[in-house]
């Protein structure tokens, strides 16, 4: 079966970690683990996705088709 896959930037920060992905702009999470913020990273996509569809937005081009998602996390370099 083909996924999806969504690549998604953990950042270690001052108090915890931090995630974004560039397949889903504007969504971003903070967990003070690295096991919270990818459990945190997976509801925001969820939510971020459930309301550019319930305001008849645009999604980004890798949530227009119905295959299953699959995760894949890696670790950035941090901001700070």
């Amino acid at each position: 079966m083909i996924m999806k896959v969504i690549n998604i930037v953990l950042e270690q920060t001052k108090t915890g970690y931090s995630a974004y992905s560039d397949d889903v702009p504007g969504c971003i999470a903070v967990g003070e683990s690295l096991s919270k913020v990818k459990e945190n990273m997976k509801s925001a996509i969820d939510a971020h996705i459930e309301t550019l569809i319930e305001f008849d937005e645009e999604l980004p081009l890798k949530f227009k088709d119905n295959k299953p998602m699959k995760y894949r996390f890696t670790e950035g370099l941090a901001h700070n």
